[in-house]
């Protein structure tokens, strides 16, 4: 049996169309222009971690190198593999079974674990020193591009950073900001946009290259400097490092810590990216901005059937609000727009930053 599907190595940001062929064995993984091989995946590493509703989606992780993604599509899929291959995927979308499952009602306490560790998390978060949070997002911020991009990865020039300047500017007028910004452009094909601790924010290249105005660019990083505001990063990391402490220390290693994050990344980004969006929508409003605007890049997503990646380095892919549900909230929040964000020749000049850098 064989799915077509994209494939994210975890080592770049860029993803690969593939054909992924099934067996008793596992899954090769091959690219699917040229058959060329890629990877086995065995079938105790293989694990289901995204299941659609309609059974046409399930995407995959490799249990040794969870930075690993392998995404398939198609229609029937969830029973096509059920059929060949029985008990190859949890009974329902989001339900593991067997002895993990079984262990998880053991340790009985589980939300209350997740409830104790985000009151901790708050408290920290609360505590935690401006600087530190600023030097973790700085080291962050290296490491990540160095590991996913081989360094060098920022596109820059003089006309380009004026104009992020001046978004960044007309954005926070009238605001006090929690941290001063440092936003950069990735060179990458990617569509996406990420916010690190201390004001730490990169947008991809591939993200600039699908907009169609700098307003609906705009938009996003409202969004973007909302999860800086609100200390999102920072709050996920004390979260899941709480959460591995303790459910390590419980039980002694069992896999129950993965499975705990995982819970507490969907219960909470979902919020966290929710609150992202009022941010912007308030912000946008308050320069004289249309939220609107930012609206159509989720149609843009729709049309071309891609995924939101916001907060990849979190690996939050699958928990955000879905996009036409956030489509449909901004749009609702329209209002008139003062001026444009930049001229044609700025938006022109990020447009074209990583071909003339």
């Amino acid at each position: 049996m064989h799915v077509k599907g994209r494939f994210f190595d975890g080592k770049s940001a860029e993803g690969h169309d593939v054909i992924a062929r099934f067996s008793g064995y596992g899954l090769t993984i091959e690219y699917a222009e040229t058959g060329r091989f890629i990877e086995n995946w065995a079938a105790d590493d293989a694990m289901p971690i995204f299941q659609s509703a309609d059974g046409q989606r399930i995407d995959w992780t490799h249990r040794q190198d969870k930075d690993a993604r392998l995404m398939l599509r198609e229609e029937g899929l969830k029973y096509r593999l059920e059929a060949a291959y029985p008990g190859i995927l949890p009974q329902e979308p989001g339900e593991w079974t067997g002895a993990f499952k079984v262990s998880f009602w053991l340790m009985g306490g589980a939300t209350a674990v997740l409830f104790a560790v985000f009151l901790m998390a708050e408290m920290i978060v609360l505590r935690f020193p401006a600087e530190w949070e600023r030097e973790m997002g700085r080291t962050l911020a290296e490491s990540y591009v160095l590991e996913k991009t081989m360094g060098g990865a920022y596109c820059e020039t003089p006309k380009a950073n004026a104009a992020l300047q001046k978004l960044e500017d007309r954005l926070m007028t009238g605001f006090d900001a929690r941290h001063p910004l440092d936003i950069k452009i990735i060179n990458s094909s990617a569509i996406n946009a990420f916010a690190l601790p201390g004001g730490y924010i990169r947008i991809y290249s591939g993200l600039i290259d699908k907009l169609e105005n700098p307003d609906t660019l705009a938009g996003i990083l409202a969004h973007e400097i909302g999860h800086v505001e609100q200390q999102h990063s920072l709050k996920s990391l004390s979260r899941s490092l709480l959460i591995l402490a303790t459910a390590e220390a419980i039980t002694g290693g069992t896999g129950v810590s993965t499975f705990l994050i995982d819970l507490s990344n969907l219960r909470n980004s979902r919020s966290m990216e929710r609150e992202a969006d009022q941010f912007a929508i308030d912000r946008l409003k308050a320069v004289g901005l249309d939220p609107a605007d930012t609206a159509d890049f989720f149609k843009i997503l729709i049309d071309q059937g891609l995924t939101v990646e916001a907060g990849d380095l979190f690996q939050l892919m699958q928990t955000h609000p879905q996009s036409s549900e956030r489509l449909e909230i901004l749009k609702a929040a329209s209002a008139p727009r003062a001026s444009p964000s930049l001229t044609d020749d700025e938006w022109q000049a990020l447009k074209q930053v990583c071909t003339d850098a």
